[in-house]
């Protein structure tokens, strides 16, 4: 099923030639035609997976760029390896300033890794292909990015984290298995991305159904199949709503929509009697459908009753003044304002979702009243460092409240996780303290969890995860790719990877600041220094003993040239300061570089030269290490 902008006498079909494209002239026969045979004999899956890599490689050897979306990040990547083995010989081979790109591409990638590139990415990408998901790290996924807006790339299999928010256009786009799970709006992104107003006359996307499990000779299935394929297509965006009211009755429960927004509006001075109230609820969009003003007018008062069981709102009686003919005030009646607590300042200054900045103060309330846990009450010299505050501001989930960020600890596998606390006694005392209990882990372990606050202390275990792996990240004990997978076996069913540990990080580090904030507001001035701090440390990537050395180097190409890991390793090495980075030689700072970048890659690569491979990698990471050595120096 495809749809195409432009000429329509350019989209005649498949192997019609199209107007010159931005990468025009990356190939030296752009004229060939596309041997669909090879694709057919490679190993690339029949099917879905064989029609899009058919459809690539026409896009590739035309010279324009192709997008693929994949339904998971399993697929994205195993395509991604399939296509460029097989473009090897389906497309013909670049010119020689595209082939040079390409390398360069791969050193930036091994570069950019910290020591543990991503041995599938980097193959691919000397073919031409590249592949982008959620656990890539920052710096590889703009990498990737750029490569592909450049021309370098010429296809590229993403998830739908490139459907929004990121400006890359292509030629041709394909979705595979466009039916499943994809809104009307969610098609719209990924289409939209196929030509772009002002960089190309011409746009064509694909959708491929999803291959139904009764396999490729059931008619009725394929039909059903392609069916809801062309519905995915010719869908019609939803009527727009107002996102203030959830679709149905719930005239009982608290709108946590409404209850945030009146909230802000009466810590904010412009809601404080009934008549501001009924003014709020006619600027809303919701007004406008009649069948929901009674809705709002209950969801107002059921609001303002919440705010007040919570102790975030209060009545107050204010005096009531009249001015005559001849200007004289004089006092005329008492009326009652709402106005705001001095937690409801607050949790307003936090600028958080309502039930998380209700959690994080109950929190934080507990702390000012019985102190922050450093250290062990029965060992003293078992320390706790940052992991109360960490744990403070991972993100939460519904059962604490809900609130800004994804914990991707959610779900523990209870046996792994019950290793780390019993192997690491620092974290087990602390999670014993702070609701997160080895009994409870055990019992989870033993398939017993029991019931009542269940929820509550399954998520003070998420978040002490959260805690004990942002510790790791900020301490530099490793690269960003060896902790994603020191880490990955105590969750279940979920990889992690160092993306995901970089927005756990980002996360943690706005959740510090609006805590900082909060704690300022509420007058608790010491706790809002060491938030402060917190934050900080959590922007910058390590914690304050290696600040200096984090600031000492900055590479404009790729991204930092320092990162925890190697800031940790020079410390380590005698080397703490700025002066004293100075005063070092470049093969002193390339021995300890290298010392931190010394685990082996990650990724795949299961061809016969992996060997050869491996040697590529290391002398890759020697020459890493002797030019970040040379940039920080």
């Amino acid at each position: 099923t495809g749809t195409g902008t432009g000429n329509d006498k350019e989209n005649d079909g498949p192997g019609m030639r199209g107007p010159p494209g931005p990468f025009e002239g990356l190939f030296e026969k752009k004229e060939c035609a596309v041997p669909l045979h090879l694709i057919r004999a490679s190993e690339i899956k029949s099917g879905a997976d064989q029609t899009a890599g058919a459809l690539a490689a026409e896009t590739a050897v035309r010279g324009h760029s192709c997008l693929i979306f994949c339904p998971s990040r399993k697929r994205t990547r195993t395509l991604a390896v399939q296509l460029a083995r097989a473009f090897e010989t389906a497309v013909p081979s670049p010119r020689r300033e595209v082939a040079s790109a390409r390398d360069g591409l791969a050193r930036a990638l091994v570069y950019a890794a910290e020591g543990r590139p991503d041995r599938d990415l980097v193959e691919c990408c000397r073919r031409g292909v590249g592949f982008h998901h959620a656990h890539l790290s920052k710096r590889e996924k703009d990498l990737v990015e750029d490569a592909f807006r450049r021309g370098t790339l010429h296809t590229l299999t993403c998830t739908t984290t490139l459907a929004a928010g990121v400006n890359l256009p292509a030629r041709r786009v394909v979705i595979l298995e466009g039916n499943r799970g994809n809104s009307a709006s969610t098609y719209r992104q990924m289409a939209g991305r196929a030509g772009r107003a002002g960089q190309s006359d011409v746009g064509e996307s694909f959708v491929i159904p999803a291959e139904r499990a009764n396999g490729p000779g059931d008619k009725m299935a394929a039909d059903a199949a392609f069916n809801a394929a062309f519905a995915t297509v010719v869908s019609r965006l939803p009527a727009l709503r107002s996102q203030l009211l959830p679709p149905g009755d719930g005239d009982d429960e608290v709108n946590e929509a409404v209850a945030g927004l009146v909230l802000h509006c009466i810590a904010a001075g412009t809601l404080r009697t009934g008549k501001d109230g009924f003014d709020l609820l006619m600027s809303t969009f919701a007004w406008s459908v009649p069948s929901h003003r009674p809705r709002l007018v209950a969801a107002l008062k059921a609001a303002l009753e919440h705010l007040r069981h919570l102790g975030h709102v209060e009545t107050r009686w204010v005096d009531k003044n009249d001015t005559n003919d001849k200007n004289e005030t004089r006092w005329v009646d008492k009326h009652a304002e709402w106005a705001p607590t001095l937690a409801g300042r607050a949790s307003h200054r936090s600028a958080l979702p309502l039930s998380h900045a209700v959690a994080l103060h109950r929190d934080l309330q507990c702390v000012c009243r019985e102190g922050l846990l450093l250290h062990s009450p029965t060992v003293p010299e078992r320390t706790f460092g940052r992991l109360h505050l960490l744990f403070l501001c991972a993100p939460r989930g519904e059962a604490a409240g809900g609130g800004r960020g994804r914990n991707p600890f959610e779900r523990l596998r209870w046996d792994e996780w019950y290793g780390v606390l019993d192997r690491n006694s620092a974290i087990g005392e602390l999670g014993d303290a702070l609701g997160a209990t080895r009994a409870f882990a055990m019992r989870m372990r033993m398939g017993a969890g029991g019931s009542g606050h269940c929820g509550a202390e399954k998520e003070a275990h998420t978040r002490l995860a959260a805690a004990a792996a942002l510790g790791d990240v900020i301490e530099g004990r490793a690269s960003s790719a060896d902790l994603a997978e020191a880490w990955t076996p105590v969750v279940d069913g979920v990889e992690i990877g160092a993306g995901t540990l970089q927005q756990l990080q980002a996360d943690a580090c706005a959740n510090a600041a609006m805590a900082a904030n909060m704690s300022r507001e509420a007058g608790w001035n010491a706790l809002a220094t060491l938030l402060d701090g917190l934050s900080k440390e959590l922007d910058g990537g390590a914690v304050r003993e290696l600040g200096v050395l984090m600031e000492v180097a900055r590479d404009g190409v790729c991204g930092f040239a320092m990162t925890a890991a190697r800031a940790r390793a020079l410390y380590k090495a005698g080397i703490r300061s700025p002066e004293e980075v100075a005063a070092a030689s470049e093969d002193d700072l390339a021995a300890a570089l290298l010392r931190a970048d010394g685990a082996a890659p990650r990724g795949g690569g299961t061809s016969s030269g992996s060997t050869a491979l491996s040697d590529v990698f290391n002398d890759a990471k020697r020459a890493m290490a002797r030019r970040a050595a040379r940039d920080i120096v």
